[in-house]
């Protein structure tokens, strides 16, 4: 099927949160080079309002099944629908098994490397391996189609939603809390590094994060001495965006908003050990990142890079603090020069 024969085309991508947002550039070249098809975005009710408000694209809401009688409900969304592609964009067991009561044409997904869980069961056509980031790989499915296109836009879609406690003036964020905690950077750092900020530039800091973070955002809050506005649990993604939009920048673990205040072109100092952050760091920003992997390669394994597999992730429960407080400073005040 050649590019100019393609009538409908899905999208598949639940979750998470920075992924989503990886999918945005490849979403908007398809818009681009295919003016004429019908667009289809599935994904989580939860993650829906990064989508919404996209021209040209229809939403196809799904809770991710949690139980057998789940996949047979959404036999029942998908019925109605017949795909030219369907792009299978996400590789895990639960999603895996979605894709067999989804009708297309072409299912395509990823490589065998980076096709998890035997998504090549499930797909009839895999786009090539390559070692890039996250935002590049969601790419080449764009480049399978024969898309010919360097454009690279991420066009969250903006919202009205104010946030109304904002400070006046400049301000940063600290978004502290990863999805796990190996990859979060310790409370005592996030304070010591706030008083920093304060001593040497008096910038208020504003605290961001979902209900399960109140604890270390609210430790950082009482204990700062810091100017510090607590958000944590406060904004919804688009409240979200909004305050990103307005920040003199964002500093935080490898998490969903870092990539969410990328695509909206605020400086992002990403905190980085797990996983090296050329392949999964915010995009456009790597040269902001603090790149402690090869340091943790060296301390836990007495490994380099070229000794471990490609995207080979560490998970140490004291690896973060590998990442001192003077080098993200100095990434604070390179930004603010």
């Amino acid at each position: 099927m050649k590019l100019d024969q393609i009538k409908s085309i899905a999208i598949m991508r639940t979750s998470a949160l920075g992924d989503i947002i990886w999918t945005l550039p490849m979403l908007n070249r398809i818009r681009k080079a295919l003016p004429k098809a019908k667009i289809y975005f599935i994904t989580s009710n939860t993650f829906a309002p990064l989508i919404e408000g996209i021209e040209d694209i229809e939403l196809i809401r799904i809770d991710k099944p949690k139980k057998l009688k789940d996949y047979f409900k959404l036999k029942s969304v998908f019925a109605p629908y017949n795909f030219d592609v369907l792009l299978c964009t996400q590789a895990n067991l639960r999603i895996n098994f979605i894709y067999p009561f989804i009708k297309a044409k072409r299912k395509i997904g990823f490589d065998s490397k980076r096709g998890r869980d035997l998504q090549k069961i499930f797909i009839n056509e895999s786009i090539p391996f390559k070692k890039e980031h996250s935002v590049d790989a969601f790419l080449g499915f764009a480049d399978y189609l024969g898309i010919n296109s360097n454009e690279i836009e991420f066009n969250l879609p903006f919202t009205t939603e104010e946030v109304s406690q904002l400070p006046p003036k400049d301000f940063i964020v600290i978004h502290p809390k990863a999805s796990s905690l190996q990859r979060t950077w310790s409370t005592k750092r996030y304070i010591e590094l706030s008083n920093k900020i304060k001593e040497l530039h008096n910038i208020p800091i504003v605290l961001t994060g979902i209900p399960s973070d109140k604890d270390i955002c609210d430790s950082i809050e009482q204990e700062s001495q810091a100017d510090i506005m607590n958000l944590c649990g406060k904004t919804s993604l688009n409240g979200l965006k909004n305050v990103f939009l307005k920040a003199r920048m964002v500093i935080a673990p490898d998490s969903g908003p870092a990539h969410m205040a990328a695509a909206l072109n605020t400086p992002v100092i990403g905190l980085y050990t797990a996983v090296p952050p050329e392949y999964t760091g915010p995009f456009g920003q790597i040269e902001n990142c603090i790149n402690a992997y090869p340091r943790a390669l060296e301390h836990y394994f007495h490994k380099t890079e070229n000794d471990v597999p490609w995207r080979f992730r560490i998970k140490e429960d004291d690896m973060m603090n590998l990442i001192t407080v003077e080098e993200v400073l100095e990434k604070v005040n390179s930004i603010l020069k």
